[in-house]
């Protein structure tokens, strides 16, 4: 009987590893997206669990405000972040929009945003890195933020 379940376990770790070897092909270009939306379905999963099990929750301080918040809206504010920062910098100029188009389009974002990101990265892999490449794309990212800083700050 132990031999059975050890080669039952055996068989689905197997499978397992090569399911996981199947997402490495498909480049970061859809695997970051693909991370997005299973990170969304955790969060709201863990939010619904949150609604029986009243413990899973995270606290924190920031900027010497304590909040508490449950841990699924945790995960899901935490992997939409690039969404908040462009989108919502944008969406202070429109005005009051429904709820429902203001997330779908951070949620847009964040894809966009992640998509690129794992463009990015498969460019990077295809070619070699040199300092030159890696300073621009620092100054890059640098010059990003500010602007963004920049649009908040309007």
């Amino acid at each position: 009987m132990k031999s059975k379940v050890i080669s039952w376990f055996l068989k689905r770790k197997l499978c397992c590893i090569a399911y996981l070897k199947k997402f490495k092909k498909l480049g970061f270009k859809k695997l970051l997206p693909l991370s997005y939306f299973f990170l969304l379905l955790v969060g709201v999963l863990l939010t619904l669990v949150y609604s029986f099990v009243h413990s899973l929750v995270f606290c924190s301080s920031i900027f010497g405000t304590q909040f508490c918040t449950p841990v699924g809206i945790f995960v899901v504010l935490c992997a939409s972040l690039p969404g908040y920062l462009i989108s919502g910098n944008i969406l202070t100029f429109i005005g009051e929009l429904p709820w429902a188009l203001s997330f779908a389009i951070v949620i847009l974002t964040s894809v966009i945003f992640y998509y690129l990101l794992g463009l990015f990265i498969d460019q990077l892999k295809s070619r070699k890195l040199n300092a030159e490449n890696v300073s621009k794309v620092i100054v890059l990212i640098f010059f990003a933020m500010l602007l963004f800083l920049a649009i908040s700050l309007l």
